[in-house]
Parts: structure tokens; C-alpha cells; sequence
């Protein structure tokens, strides 16, 4: 019956059943998160399948403390199909990596500081590119991997915006931090090259399980395209128009270590900079908080949010008030 197959292959099925996943764990489900990028000169409407948010400490009744924001994007695809991912394999020091990671937090325009060092995830591969193999068919390509990584990262931004804004307008007494999370989620199976993959193992090889082991996500890491910058340069550039200098006075005072004394400050928290972060974005150079996503095995996202949801909640528990209103 190939309705049934065309209508799993447009991935509504599996946008159902995450948006069912995140409902039952108390996030707040939208569909089809639209934003605009330019596209030749030309202003032109995009999707991203799934926004979903969530309060800290992830209760119905919860006070709001903390809040996330998960944007998904589904990728359906039929059981012949892997995801080839191949890890980072550069040196330690000069390994694909973001400071704000996957799970990104941002708390630069409150009043608010954690004292973790920040939210750790499950043991994931830290991968640089990836392909789609259907094993039946023999059909190899990126396109669908690809589509997906830019779908996520040309909304995050938008969303972005739209959060510091309100960091920045509303009152003291409604700001609070808060997460982004990206996620690209699938069907397929997801692969790693194993370490000691060469083109000769390859050719001496029957199936995937030679050269590849299973994982249940990946942490991926994409170098952003020029046209990237200027899509963030032209979602930014009105952010000033939103923040009176006296609320960013405020904040920076309030982030700024003393640094007359080295050994005292050194001693102190690491405070994110309230100017750097809003003007690194609205020169559009704010790649950071943008290049990494995870891809995650649809079996295993139950696995991610309850991580995830673990690791928001002792972040909550750190939060320490450094003004007052």
C-alpha cells in the first residue's frame, strides 16, 4: 500500500510521535517553527518541524526558573538506511568544538549565574560529516543530512533573538536564563567508522558492521557558510533597538570579575560577558553558539531528553542571583 509508505516517508508519523515524546515529559509542543533567511538577495519563509519548551524543574505546576527550548528537525527513513558519520580525529588541542556545545546555555543577559561549569551529556561521538548509505539500493549521498543540519542551524538564531529580547525588555523579575537545544532526529541507524578504517578495509568488506560500529547519537560539528554571517548580521541587527544601555550596564556590572587583583579574580566564577555576546551576534561572527547539533536514533531519544532533563535540573539547582531588583 504505498500511501502508508509515502506517508512515513514525509516524516509526519515520527513528528507525531516526538512531539508525543516531549508532551509526556511535560515540554510545550509547536509545529512547523517558521523563520525567514535570505536566499539570492531574496527574504524567503522556512520551517524547522518542531519547537518544544520547558520550565525547570520540568513540572506542570513548576515556578519558571530555567527554561529550554528544543528545536527538531524529523527525517524519516526506511530500514535499509544508515547514517555513516566519521569522527573528529584531529589532536586534542585542535579538535571541532564549540564553547557552548549542543546543549547551549545562555545566561550573559540576566541576573543569574551557575556555579556548574556547564551541562554535560551523554558519552557521544564528536563528528565532522556524514553520509546516507541505503544498503539495498546501493544509493549513497548527504542530502538529507545536510538539509537537516541547515534547517536547525539558520532557525537558531531567529530563536535566539527572539529570547534575548525578551532577557532584555521584560522585567527584572521575569528574566531568567535560558536553553537551546538542536536536535536532528531519525530513523536511520546511526554509524561511526571505526578508528582503523582505511579504503582497503573497505573494499575487503561485506556489510557495514565491518567498518562501522552503532551509536545512538553524535554530537556534529558544521564550519558555518559566509551567507550564514549575513543571515546573522540581518537577524541581529535590530537586537540594539531592543536594549536600553542602561539594562546592559547593568548586566555587564554584574558579570564583570575585578581583575586588579589577578589571584582574586582567578578564584572567582567564570562570567560570560553580556557585550561581548550581543556584539559578536550583531556582526554576525556568533558562530559559537551555533555550529554544533546532535543527531539523534528516534529509539534512543528517550534516552537524550531524560539526560538532558537530568542535567537541566542540577544546573537549576547551582543558579546563585547576583543583583537584586
Amino acid at each position: 500500500m504505498k500511501w502508508k509508505d509515502r506517508l512515513l516517508s514525509s516524516s509526519i508519523p515520527l513528528e507525531f510521535e516526538v512531539g508525543k515524546l516531549l508532551a509526556e515529559n511535560n515540554f510545550i509542543v509547536d509545529y512547523d517553527y517558521s523563520y525567514k533567511r535570505l536566499d539570492s538577495q531574496e527574504q524567503k519563509e522556512f520551517s524547522i518541524d518542531i519547537k518544544a519548551g520547558g520550565y525547570y524543574p520540568f513540572e506542570t505546576d513548576s515556578e519558571i526558573k530555567l527554561s529550554i527550548d528544543f528545536l527538531i528537525e524529523c527525517k524519516h527513513r526506511n530500514p535499509n538506511v544508515s547514517w555513516l558519520f566519521f569522527e573528529d580525529f584531529n589532536h586534542e588541542d585542535f579538535k571541532s568544538s564549540s564553547f557552548r556545545g549542543v546543549v547551549k546555555l545562555f545566561e550573559e543577559c540576566t541576573e543569574y549565574h551557575s556555579l556548574s561549569s556547564g551541562i554535560s551529556l551523554p558519552l557521544a561521538d564528536s563528528c565532522l560529516k556524514g553520509v546516507e548509505i541505503n544498503s539495498k539500493t546501493g544509493e549513497v549521498h548527504d542530502k538529507g543530512i545536510v538539509h537537516g543540519i541547515n534547517q536547525l542551524m539558520y532557525g537558531l538564531p531567529v530563536l535566539l533573538n527572539r529570547n534575548l529580547k525578551y532577557n532584555l525588555i521584560d522585567h527584572l523579575d521575569d528574566v531568567y536564563p535560558f536553553i537551546i537545544c538542536p536536535i536532528l532526529a531519525t530513523t536511520a541507524e546511526l554509524r561511526v567508522l571505526n578508528s582503523d578504517f582505511s579504503m582497503k578495509n573497505l573494499s575487503q568488506a561485506k556489510d557495514l558492521e565491518e567498518i562501522s560500529k552503532t551509536v545512538p547519537f553524535v554530537k556534529y560539528y558544521t564550519t558555518s557558510y559566509p551567507s550564514f554571517e549575513e543571515h546573522c548580521k540581518n537577524v541581529f541587527k535590530k537586537l540594539s533597538n531592543y536594549s536600553n544601555k542602561e539594562r546592559r550596564k547593568y548586566y555587564e556590572s554584574l558579570k564583570k570579575n575585578d581583575i586588579s587583583n589577578l589571584e582574586e579574580a582567578l578564584s572567582k566564577p567564570f562570567y560570560r560577558s553580556p557585550h561581548t555576546l550581543l556584539s559578536t551576534l550583531e556582526y554576525g561572527a556568533g558562530n559559537d553558539a551555533f555550529n554544533e547539533t546532535m543527531i539523534c536514533n528516534f529509539k534512543h531519544l528517550p534516552l537524550l531528553i531524560k539526560k538532558v532533563k537530568e542535567n537541566i535540573r542540577l544546573l537549576g539547582d547551582t543558579l546563585e542571583k547576583l543583583g537584586s531588583s
